[in-house]
Parts: C-alpha cells; sequence; structure tokens
C-alpha cells in the first residue's frame, strides 16, 4: 500500500515530506507535561568508547537497547529490532543477508566484510552469515552509527553492533521462558541457570530452542515454508583470581536448518524478441513454466504474479549454518592502568540448496557452501578517569581462512532436455531448440579460497582543556595481506568430463566470461551478446597488501549540568579484495574504500532528568564505495562506485511521563547520493535501449528510505500486592526506498507503518504476555531480485522475486524466574 502522507505528516497536519513535521513532533514530544510523580529516567550505560560511559556522556550517535526490552518486545534477531532503530536495517536476501547503518552496508557477496560490523563481547563477526543468528541472553545490544574504526578497527566503516551478553550473577537465580504463535506453530524455549560454583568461580548457561512451520504455501510440492529450526547455547565460567584479575571463558553453538524460501514471483514481463519467440512470444515467465511443465509432463503449481505468500518451486530448497565461538577474557590491572586481552577462535559453516528459476519443474538448481575459520587477539590498556588526560590503546591481530564453493547444476531430467528433444523433432526449424539441448546433464563449479591476515594498532586520547571542554584525538594503523584463488569450471555429470558444445551452451546461459577459442561460432540460438564461442574453465589466484592510517577528532563542550555538545571528524577504512561470485575473469580485484564524516551532536537531560533528548547531525563522503551488482544474467559482481555522499539527522530520546508510564521516540532523515557511478541497468532498461550500464549520478542506493522513526510507550501498573499490569506499544515507519540492486523504479518498497505490541501480567515470580508483531498486517518486502535465466537466454521474459517479511503474527509469552 502506498501512502500519500506519513504517519508524522498526517497527525501533525504538514504536507509529507515536511521538516516541520519533524520539529514540531519533537517540541510537542518534550514538552509534554510532566507529572510531579514521575520518576527521574535511569540512566543507561553503554561501553561504545570501551569503558563504561552513561549514553549522555559519549559523543557519538548511539542507540541502545536494553535484554528487558528485547525479551518484553519479542525482538528475536537483528531484523526484528531494525524496527526500533532509526538508520538501521537488516535485509535478507537471495544471496544472504545485509547489515545497513545510515544506507552504508556491503551487499551480497561471500567474498565480502560486512561494513556494519557485529561485535560480540569484543570479538568481530565480520562475516555476513553471522547475522542471522538469534538473539539470546543478551544484557544489551548498542548500534554505533558512523565510521568506528580507531576503537573496534575491522572494517566498521559504516558503523557497528555491539553485542555485551549476560554475565554470570554473584547469587544463584535462572529463568525459564516458553512463546507459542498459532498460526504458523511458532515455538520458543529459552532456559538460563546463573550463579557462583566456587567461592571464586562463577558461571552461567542459557539454552535456546525455536521452530517454526512456514508463513508461505509451495503450490507445487504442497509444503508449508520456510520451516525453521533453531538450536544456540552458551556457557560462560568466570573466575576471580584476586581482586586485580579475572578471567571470562565463553564457549557458544547455535545451529539453523531452513527448509525453502521466503519469497514468491510477482512482476512478470511478457518474453519479447528472441530465438525462440515463436515459441514463447507473448508468454510472461510462469506461463513458460507452464508450457514447459506441458512438454515434460509435470505438474508446476500456478505463479499468478500477485504477492499472496504463495510459491511454485519443485527443489527442496534447504539452508543451513553452524556456528561455534569460543573466548577468553583476561582482565587485569596495570598498577592504576586496566589490561583487558581477547582472544578468540571462531568458525562457521554453511550448506545451501536453491531452486533459483523459481519454477515447479527443473530448470536451474544451484547448491553452495562456506566454510570459515577466525583467530583474533586484542591486547588493551585503559588509564583511569577523573584526572586531565585520559586514554586508551593497544593492538590487535587476526587471521582468517574462507573456503566458498558452488555447484550450478542442470540435470539430465530438465526442461533443457526437453526442448533439445522438440528440436530435434522440428528438423531444421528446431536447430535453435537443439542447442539448448545441449546444456542438459551439466554440472559449472566454482571454488573460491582466501586468506587473510591484519595487523593494527589503536589509540585514543582525551585532553580535559577545562571544567567543560574536552578534546579527543584517535588513530588506527591497520595493515591486512590477502590472498585468493577462484576456479571456475564445466563438466558433464554424466562423464565427468569437459564438452565444449556444452560448456559453450551452458556459460552462455549463466553469463560466464570464457577463454576465446579463435574464431569458433557460438551457438546463436544463445543469441547476439556472444559473438563467438569460448572454453569456460579459468583459473585465478592472487596477493594483495594494503595499510592505511585512520584519524579521528572530537571536540566536546558542556553547555549546562544538562546538556552536553560536540563536533567530530573520523575517517574510516575498508580493505579491497577478491570477487567470490563474479564469472568475469578480468573483475576478480576490488579496490578498498575511504571514507571521512563529519557529525555535529547534542545530549541533553530534561526536566530533572525525566527526559532526555539527543541529535546529530552527519555528512559522510565515500570513495570508491563497493557494491554488488547484477551481471545480468545469473550472478552477482563486485565493483567500487567512486563517489558516494551520505548526510542526515537523527533525534533519539525517552520521558518518563508519569509513575509506571514512559515514552521513546527516534527518528532519522537519510539523504543519499551517487555523485559518480556506472552500475548494471536493469533488465527492462537494457531491453530498451541494449546499454548494459547505466549512470547512477544524482540516484539514492539501495535501503536508503529518506524517513524512518518510530515511537514507543511502556505502562506498568501496580493492580494488586504483587501483581502488575504491562502494556507496551511500537509504532514504527519506514519510508519507501529501492529494495532492488537495479533500482529499477518500479520496484520499490512502499512506506510503510508498522505496529507491535505487548499486553500481559506480571509478577516477581512469573510473566505472562502477549506479544503482537505487524498487526498492521503490511506487505513488507526486503529484498527484490530478477530471477535467474528469466530476462535472458532463452526466455527473454523478465521476472522478479520478492523476499517478503512475515505477516501479522500473536504470539503467548510465558516467563518463570527462580532463585
Amino acid at each position: 500500500m502506498r501512502y500519500s502522507i506519513n504517519w508524522l505528516d498526517a497527525a501533525m497536519g504538514f504536507p509529507r515530506g515536511s521538516v516541520l513535521t519533524r520539529a514540531a513532533t519533537i517540541a510537542v514530544w518534550a514538552l509534554l507535561p510532566l507529572t510531579g510523580q514521575a520518576q527521574m529516567l535511569e540512566e543507561v550505560l553503554v561501553t561504545a568508547q570501551k569503558r563504561a560511559q552513561s549514553l549522555q556522556d559519549v559523543p557519538i550517535s548511539v542507540s541502545a537497547v536494553s535484554g528487558e526490552k528485547l525479551e518484553r518486545a519479542g525482538i528475536l534477531d537483528f531484523a526484528d529490532l531494525s524496527a526500533y532503530v532509526p538508520n538501521f536495517q537488516k535485509a535478507d536476501t537471495a544471496l544472504g543477508p545485509v547489515l545497513l547503518i545510515r544506507g552504508i552496508g556491503s551487499g551480497v557477496n561471500q567474498s565480502f566484510e560486512q561494513s556494519v560490523v557485529q561485535y560480540a563481547d569484543d570479538v568481530a563477526l565480520g562475516r555476513a552469515p553471522l547475522a542471522r543468528m538469534p538473539f539470546m541472553d543478551f544484557e544489551r545490544v548498542e548500534v554505533l552509527r558512523g565510521p568506528q574504526n580507531v576503537l573496534f578497527g575491522k572494517n566498521s566503516i559504516g558503523g557497528a553492533l555491539s553485542i555485551t551478553t549476560a554475565e554470570p550473577t554473584e547469587a544463584f537465580e535462572g529463568r525459564v521462558s516458553a512463546e507459542y504463535e498459532h498460526d504458523y506453530n511458532q515455538q520458543l524455549y529459552t532456559g538460563v541457570l546463573s550463579g557462583p560454583l566456587t567461592g571464586a568461580l562463577a558461571g552461567r548457561l542459557a539454552v535456546r530452542s525455536y521452530s517454526d512451520a512456514g508463513y508461505y504455501d509451495n503450490l507445487t510440492s504442497g509444503n508449508q515454508e520456510p520451516g525453521r529450526d533453531e538450536f544456540s547455547i552458551r556457557g560462560k565460567l568466570r573466575w576471580d583470581f584476586n581482586d586485580a584479575i579475572t578471567s571470562t571463558l565463553k564457549a557458544e553453538h547455535a545451529a539453523i536448518e531452513a527448509n525453502g524460501t521466503p519469497s514468491e514471483v510477482f512482476l512478470n514481463m511478457p518474453s519479447g524478441t528472441g530465438p525462440l519467440s515463436f515459441l514463447f512470444s507473448g508468454l510472461t515467465y510462469p506461463e513458460i513454466g507452464e508450457l514447459l511443465g506441458e512438454l515434460t509432463g509435470e505438474d508446476v503449481g500456478s505463479e499468478d504474479g500477485v504477492f499472496n505468500f504463495r510459491r511454485s518451486t519443485n527443489v527442496e530448497e534447504s539452508s543451513e549454518i553452524a556456528a561455534t565461538n569460543i573466548t577468553l577474557r583476561l582482565e587485569g590491572k596495570l598498577g592504576a592502568i586496566d589490561v583487558t586481552g581477547v582472544t578468540a577462535w571462531l568458525e562457521y559453516d554453511t550448506d545451501e540448496l536453491c531452486d533459483c528459476d523459481q519454477l515447479g519443474l527443473d530448470v536451474l538448481s544451484i547448491t553452495q557452501s562456506e566454510d570459515y575459520q577466525q583467530f583474533s587477539q586484542e591486547l588493551r590498556f585503559t588509564s583511569p578517569v577523573g584526572g586531565a588526560f585520559d586514554w586508551i590503546g593497544g593492538a590487535f591481530y587476526q587471521y582468517s581462512d574462507l573456503a566458498f564453493d558452488s555447484f550450478s547444476l542442470v540435470d539430465d531430467n530438465n526442461v533443457l532436455t526437453a526442448l533439445g528433444v522438440l528440436g530435434d523433432s522440428l528438423g531444421p526449424a528446431g536447430a535453435e531448440l537443439t542447442a539448448i539441448g545441449l546444456g542438459a546433464n551439466s554440472q559449472t563449479g566454482r571454488a573460491y579460497d582466501s586468506e587473510s591476515e591484519i595487523f593494527a594498532v589503536f589509540a585514543q586520547a582525551t585532553w580535559h582543556l577545562s571544567a567543560h571542554a574536552r578534546m579527543t584525538i584517535g588513530a588506527r594503523y591497520t595493515y591486512e595481506e590477502k590472498t585468493a584463488s577462484r576456479v571456475i569450471d564445466s563438466r558433464n555429470t554424466a562423464t565427468n568430463d569437459f564438452d565444449l558444445e556444452q560448456s559453450i551452451v551452458v556459460n552462455q546461459l549463466l553469463g560466464i566470461d570464457l577463454q576465446t577459442l579463435g574464431e569458433l561460432s557460438a551457438t546463436q540460438a544463445l543469441g547476439p551478446e556472444y559473438p563467438k564461442g569460448f572454453f569456460s574453465t579459468h583459473n585465478l589466484d592472487q596477493t594483495n597488501s594494503e595499510d592505511a592510517f585512520t584519524p579521528s577528532l572530537v571536540l566536546e563542550w558542556d553547555a549546562s549540568d544538562s546538556a552536553m555538545v560536540y563536533g567530530s571528524v573520523a575517517s574510516g577504512y575498508k580493505s579491497g579484495g577478491f570477487d567470490a561470485r563474479g564469472n568475469r575473469e578480468g573483475d576478480f580485484f576490488y579496490d578498498n574504500e575511504t571514507v571521512v564524516t563529519y557529525e555535529l551532536g547534542a545530549k541533553t537531560r530534561l526536566f530533572d532528568n525525566r527526559a532526555e533528548l539527543n541529535a546529530a547531525a552527519f555528512y559522510t563522503d565515500y570513495r570508491d564505495l563497493q557494491v554488488s551488482q547484477f551481471d545480468g544474467e545469473a550472478g552477482f559482481f563486485v565493483g567500487n562506485a567512486p563517489k558516494a555522499v551520505t548526510q542526515g539527522v537523527e533525534l533519539d530520546g525517552r520521558v518518563q511521563l508519569s509513575e509506571g508510564l514512559s515514552a521513546t521516540l527516534s527518528m532519522a532523515y537519510l539523504d543519499f547520493e551517487f555523485k559518480e557511478y556506472e552500475g548494471s541497468c536493469s533488465r527492462p532498461e537494457f531491453i530498451e535501449t541494449g546499454v548494459r550500464q547505466c549512470d547512477y549520478q544524482g540516484r539514492r542506493n539501495i535501503f536508503t528510505p529518506e524517513w524512518s522513526g518510530s515511537l514507543g510507550l511502556a505502562y506498568t501498573r501496580m493492580i494488586a500486592s504483587g501483581y502488575s499490569l504491562y502494556a507496551g506499544l511500537d509504532v514504527s515507519y519506514v519510508d519507501e526506498q529501492f529494495v532492488e540492486v537495479t533500482l529499477y523504479e518500479p520496484l520499490q518498497q512502499d512506506a510503510y507503518t508498522r505496529v507491535n505490541a505487548q499486553l500481559g501480567l506480571e509478577s516477581d515470580r512469573w510473566s505472562i504476555l502477549l506479544i503482537g508483531r505487524n498487526l498492521t498486517d503490511e506487505d513488507i518486502t526486503s529484498y527484490i531480485s530478477e530471477v535467474t535465466l528469466s530476462g535472458g537466454n532463452p526466455f527473454y521474459a523478465p521476472s522478479y522475486a520478492g523476499f517478503y517479511e512475515r505477516p501479522q503474527t500473536v504470539a503467548l509469552q510465558f516467563n518463570y524466574w527462580f532463585d
């Protein structure tokens, strides 16, 4: 549904997009009458600068969500969290999740380190699959906007997500929780035990199990999809050697299995002029599928091109990930200086099977797997505070190894076989079909391996220029060396040998660049784009080393006892790399990206600490921004956008309206613009103009809504001795935005307003809550992509698939605490 005005404008009566609307809303909110009985706000502590500080004392645009809020609101992962934090998004795509802050993220490519990096207990989790890990027993999550390269490093050029897991407690305590949702049979069970084990040793154990039948109906298989099973376990041991030395050992494992994907074909264009126009002309891609189903005798289901949570695929798609992390944290004293060492081992593996043709019959399926290991060591020294000068500094090392394999399978029981047989029966008139039949019984494999070593040193120092003014200077020096190889090879699955004619057909279908074999003519059935024959195998192996110096400067001034203003300039750097998914031999290496961000902000306390209002305005200049581009056939490749600018304003606030009633408000304005960049044209544009590269100058990027915001209310009232009523309401708004990489205008996600709510009864020992998610039942598309092969050879019928978020759900949650 497309809104002509958004929820804030409607409420205030101003035209859509009016800045006055936002200003008036904030003013009205900030001046809400506060009763004399209202309590003061509890202080929010964060570690955004690697030491515990009040949120109001940190000169960074940061949002913090407590573990209590995560539990009460039913926030299960980063996708849920994004509804509560403007200018932060998590998008699930066909190739994996993407995290973005202020419109900056890393796109979809296995070679990417994320531009928005997770840090769990000070350990970098920079790989995209790890963004799928569920939330369990967190103390808080901090969203740090803008480059965080000095203290966090590891490519956090867009921002950082700092996760603090719950610590062992001094007294024994525990909790069990169960949650059930009826429509899609969602079941969530959590258990936590914590307390002392001996005089100096304390432990904590958390276990989580989740299952979900899925919210899509597969018309071909009859299954409900995507079915999902998750299991997580974390153990922590804290040993206090003495008053000065503490060690914490954390071991955790998580496994996720899913069947099917939350996507469906919804935008279909009729087949145009092509080599097989006599067979397909005027038919949409799903209609071609039905025709091919008749040729092969298969019941393919029916895609109606309407968004209705129905899909038609015949391959039993699957997605699995298992991850293990072991972290040892040592904390001690060197005189008055705090010394912290963090040693971590991380590994995960993934296996995925995609029915990438999105049809209820065999055309193309793709398997892919990742195997990743990471070792890291950080040593950090932190001075005490309270004097004229305080500082933090240290060194960092990381080694990582990635193996990525992918196979595109066109088996013998396949549409291409049927087309080849039909071509044979037509004689010379069916030559094009006969040629396409050569592609059956083939497999194109891709093997990508990379190793990386990172060495870094960093320091940040704060001078207290006066009782009310401070200056902070920081810098990080990073050296990284990467080695990578990529091999692409085509084989006949029956003979396991290379087949020249088959290779030509399959690789032209997939858009893979091949090595030229003189003047041998390509099969003209596959179009004029490939005028010569090629040989499929390419084998690349390269090494690259880089270093970078990234300084920052912050000025702070206490305008009053309850207001602090700051200005900062920070540089950031993300290393270059080698493209895992590209099909073009010449595009293996992509350059590093750099950024400079300017930020002005204010942190204020109002009404005797009953309210807080924080604001930040930023301007960010990116150079050689790493972007993922669709190659027009069956894959993506990495490129660099020479210049891009993102700028905007962010507001965060909370207020204690009365005893038991509190409110939060967050709002963001984001202006993203490519200043210089040529990217892939959309399929319709390419069909119309014949040009593959389009000028993106002046355009917004994917996942960059102009306006976003959230409003939350929480109310607790004692209704009897030991019993209280709890009610929560969370409303979030996201403006229209592109969710497809070629920025095709008809594929924008419309603006939407999502409503979540909670209602329950609580005591000191137990609580029971109703949790409603997406109560307005908004149609929300997280990502759209062109269906593989639909718009090119041999069908020429562009079709798009959308990845849709879960519709309205209402769950019942029960919690029990014991000690």
